[in-house]
């Protein structure tokens, strides 16, 4: 499965075949069937035009997604284990046995091999937003780094059995995840390894980066069950969280950064004061709970058990809100919907029957079954507007749920949601996004909000005049601040980092965010 760039389309793979869904709304919008051999690979172009698979026969085929159309064959390797487009969609990447190859996606010209790095299969592949560089990785030979303009190996990054690699939304930090639970940081200028983000003695179960994307929590193993603080900048371990008596297999910050829930194999969830490493433990679980959650509006946290219960928590004084019962095999996954109002929980009601129950968290009625996995399910998540529910199995399949009959539009008259602590500017999302994204943010007190765009001289690309707003927290699509990548005179602004900055009076904070062209 993948996304497209801008999240709106999603892929799935399937044996021979490729189909093409809308990510919201999840109806089909292609089905390419005319493969003969097994894909291993998909990826999707910038513009969401093309799509290119690849295959064990080492045939990459290039598609139509507006009319499922088989546009050209390219030739290249034994087999195809991975594909990724250049940032402007031009330039494909296909990346095979001991090979990497570049090929123009309008004419299907091979542009360049590059070889000399990979003894075996390239696993992995990021271009860098500038499109001048391409990071690889591969079952034996570390991280590479290529320069495209001279077609040559430009440094190799030691690092063993390269999972998957990710470019920084700036370009200048490449991170890399290894088979040994270790998270590599590297320079991209240099080639210097900057660090290592655990060293764990033991097995790392779950981790969670913090609201601002400065602090990694990370939960470990045997022999001492750690929760581990990590500063992402510098790479220093900022605090040791000890407190589980078993293996940590779900850690999650609220939304507002300042909690940490974490849950263990035992029955233990902590709750931890970030400003002060103490912890609440909240009683009630009688198994292993592996997943936790919290509220979009920082008010709730849910935890599913092993005990066939979903229990909601009230974060601020700890005390239980309701307990969830209905599934009759192990809960293995909550989530909840943007608006904070409704749960998910996944889990089973008999063998080979494994469900989803959505919950209204108010009341916590039962309000809908979904069947249709034939195993466990271990991830839920719901679209930014709520109205899709995606959910992966063990058994191999991912599925779209059309939500918007069970989730209800917000009424009229609403009870008073909790107000925030304290007013704050959250990470933007998607990020990097084409052609917008949306702006978080909390109030505290009723305030006359502007949130200007500037570009990296400090020149002021937007104004973003959100007139006066009430306190309280403006998380969903329909509440937080949308930027369409435009500037004053409504013309489209170049790809790039931006600067946004929100000003109601007596609060400024400023976040970055990228613009993919």
């Amino acid at each position: 499965m993948i996304h497209s760039p801008d999240g709106t389309l999603l892929a799935v793979v399937g044996g021979t075949g490729v189909q093409v869904n809308d990510a919201r709304t999840g109806d089909q919008r292609a089905l390419f069937t005319a493969y003969t051999h097994q894909v291993l690979a998909v990826a999707i172009s910038p513009d969401n035009q093309t799509v290119a698979t690849g295959g064990d026969d080492g045939s990459i085929h290039l598609w139509n997604v507006d009319t499922s159309d088989h546009r050209s064959t390219l030739w290249a390797h034994t087999d195809t284990r991975s594909l990724t487009f250049s940032p402007d969609g031009r330039r494909l990447a296909g990346g095979g046995t001991g090979t990497i190859r570049l090929w123009d996606v309008d004419t299907g010209e091979a542009l360049a091999v590059l070889e000399g790095g990979h003894s075996g299969p390239v696993l992995s592949m990021a271009f860098s937003p500038d499109g001048r560089t391409l990071a690889s990785g591969g079952v034996y030979s570390k991280v590479h780094l290529w320069d495209l303009a001279a077609s040559r190996l430009e440094r190799t990054l030691e690092s063993p059995l390269v999972l998957s690699v990710a470019f920084s939304p700036d370009g200048q930090t490449l991170a890399s995840r290894s088979e040994d639970h270790e998270i590599q940081l590297w320079d991209t200028e240099t080639g210097a390894h900057r660090h290592s983000l655990f060293r764990h003695t033991s097995a790392v179960f779950s981790m969670a980066f913090s609201p601002d994307g400065q602090t990694l929590a990370v939960g470990g193993g045997w022999p001492d069950y750690p929760v581990r603080l990590w500063d992402v900048k510098t790479g220093q371990r900022l605090a040791t969280l000890k407190g589980h008596p078993q293996s940590i297999l779900s850690v999650a910050f609220s939304p507002d950064g300042r909690t940490l829930a974490s849950a263990d194999a035992d029955s233990t969830v902590l709750l931890w004061d970030m400003e002060t490493g103490q912890s609440r433990t909240l009683e009630g679980h009688a198994k292993r709970v592996p997943s936790v959650s919290f509220s979009p509006d920082g008010t709730t946290l849910a935890s599913g058990s092993w005990d066939l219960t979903t229990r909601l928590w009230d974060v601020e004084s700890g005390g239980p809100k309701a307990i969830l019962e209905g599934h009759r095999i192990w809960v293995t996954a909550v989530s909840f919907s943007p608006d904070s109002r409704s749960l998910v929980s996944a889990g089973g009601d008999k063998i080979e029957d494994f469900t989803i129950r959505l919950w209204d968290v108010d009341t916590g009625k039962h309000k809908a079954t979904l069947d249709g996995h034939k195993d466990f399910v271990y991830s839920v998540s719901f679209s930014p507007d709520g109205n899709t529910l995606a959910s992966g199995s063990v058994d191999g399949s991912i599925l779209l749920w059309d939500m918007s009959p069970y989730v209800s539009p917000p009424t009229a008259v609403q009870a008073s949601p909790t107000l925030p602590a304290e007013t704050a500017l959250l990470a933007n999302y998607p990020n990097p996004f084409n052609p917008e994204t949306w702006i978080p943010y909390r109030l505290q007190t009723p305030a006359h909000v502007r949130l200007g765009i500037y570009d990296l001289r400090g020149a002021l690309v937007r104004i973003l005049d959100l007139g006066h707003r009430p306190a309280g927290p403006y998380l969903t699509p329909s509440r937080a601040a949308r930027w369409d990548g435009r500037d004053q005179r409504g013309e489209q602004v170049a790809g790039g980092v931006y600067l946004y900055r929100l000003e109601d009076g007596s609060f400024a904070r400023a976040g970055k965010m990228v613009l993919l062209k």
